[in-house]
């Protein structure tokens, strides 16, 4: 007799080998079941899971979106300015600044394509500090300026005014190969529209044109102008002059100062033969033609097209330091002539006075603009004070490094502005580019 192994279920049944295989299988089944409404499970919670973070995301940029547009991002006098309106002012106000001074960027150590918050301004102050700075003080002069046109009933043609800025700020667009939208936002901020921006823009223009009101209303006497005019005439005077140049292209500011004064002692025979001729009578260009020191400098002389030894129309600021002083001494005359040495370049110069001129109106308009944006600038400054700001992002670094100075100052028992924290700038800010009126020029 065979042998089966079984065993007795719990219904008192024998399980034969092919009973418990299959209730092997099912046992199996029942796992897989398991395991997959697991799996659909899981995944129902990771779903939801995704669900809640992409909500919570959206959420969190509809928040930073309502309080972009609608919080409080600084408050200036009882103005409350959103983060939008403050980042009109201070993009405008950054923009400006970089496209005046572009050329000097590179020597100021701001980079604008870099977030100008890791960037060193001064000290521990900031790129972005020093716009803040900027902005904040323009928006002050603009918000004092629009209150007190209110005061006095200003009124200008404002939709002329903003035609005129939107179609410059379309041909800009255009010149960029960029949509108007997109313009905006380039210029203003990532949520700057058209439509958004317009009451800054026009908040702006009429502070411009309030501010060419309070200039007109102080324009100076031609008596205030010739007086002026008296105390700065370098500032305005021009001259004309000619000039030949000794020089070796061995010998440059960075030789050695034996060199360069060897050098100098060399060209200087020479130069004062090169003036001696001159005072006999002899022709500038025909000497600088002859004592040119390559076929290239001759060459340049002997172009008749371009008299290469005049220059004309130099005002003291242009002319060159190590002989401007010469050049704009009253006692100049006609034609006289001198040698200048300039040992810390290994140089050596033959100078001729030709005269010295004023364009009296373009001199009169100029000290004319310049008095009376001083006098509009001293008003609006005294507009200005009343005017507080408080942090309410605390975003705004610069006032911190403000107070820690006044603080300092004070245990000093110094009296010192605080406001002064920062150095002046390469470029010397004025009262001009300080003028919110006059910055409004972006989209031109």
């Amino acid at each position: 007799m065979s042998k089966t192994n079984k065993e007795p279920d719990n219904t008192g049944k024998v399980k034969t080998k092919y009973d418990l295989k299959m209730e092997k299988r099912r046992k199996e089944r029942e796992k897989e079941e398991r395991i997959k409404k697991w799996m659909r499970i899981g995944s129902i919670a990771v779903l939801v899971c995704l669900i809640v973070l992409v909500a919570a995301s959206a959420g969190t940029g509809i928040y930073k979106k309502q309080k972009y547009f609608n919080s409080t991002y600084v408050k200036i006098g009882n103005y409350d300015l959103t983060q939008l309106e403050y980042d009109y002012y201070f993009n405008s106000t950054a923009n400006n600044y970089i496209s005046t001074y572009s050329y000097l960027l590179s020597y100021m150590g701001l980079d604008a394509s870099k977030d100008y918050a890791d960037q060193v301004y001064s000290g521990e102050m900031t790129w972005k500090d020093f716009f803040d700075q900027m902005t904040v003080a323009r928006i002050k002069e603009v918000k004092a300026l629009k209150d007190d046109a209110a005061k006095t009933g200003f009124t200008f043609d404002e939709a002329a005014e903003y035609q005129t800025f939107q179609e410059n700020l379309s041909q800009a667009a255009a010149a960029a190969g960029e949509s108007e939208g997109q313009y905006y936002k380039n210029l203003y901020g990532e949520y700057a529209t058209a439509e958004n921006m317009e009451g800054f823009v026009k908040d702006n223009l009429l502070a411009s044109a309030y501010y060419q009101k309070l200039m007109e209303d102080r324009t100076p006497s031609q008596e205030e102008i010739d007086a002026y005019y008296e105390e700065n005439k370098m500032n305005y005077d021009t001259v004309d002059y000619r000039s030949f140049t000794f020089q070796r292209a061995d010998i440059t500011e960075n030789s050695e100062e034996a060199d360069r004064t060897a050098a100098v002692e060399e060209f200087q025979k020479s130069a004062e033969e090169f003036q001696s001729r001159l005072e006999a009578g002899e022709d500038f260009n025909a000497l600088c033609i002859e004592y040119a020191a390559d076929e290239e400098t001759k060459a340049k002389y002997e172009d008749t097209a371009n008299d290469a030894s005049l220059t004309q129309d130099v005002n003291y600021e242009r002319a060159y330091y190590v002989y401007s002083t010469w050049l704009f001494d009253e006692a100049r005359t006609e034609k006289e002539i001198t040698v200048v040495p300039d040992v810390a370049n290994g140089r050596c110069y033959v100078l001729q006075f030709e005269e010295r001129k004023k364009d009296i109106e373009t001199v009169n308009n100029s000290i004319s603009d310049t008095l009376s944006n001083k006098a509009a600038g001293e008003y609006v400054a005294s507009l200005t004070e009343g005017y507080e700001v408080t942090d309410v992002a605390g975003e705004l670094k610069y006032l911190v490094l403000q107070a820690q100075a006044a603080a300092a100052q004070t245990e000093n028992g110094t009296e010192e502005n605080a406001d002064s924290v920062q150095e002046e700038t390469a470029s010397g800010e004025s009262d001009e580019t300080a003028q919110a009126g006059t910055e409004e020029t972006t989209a031109e």
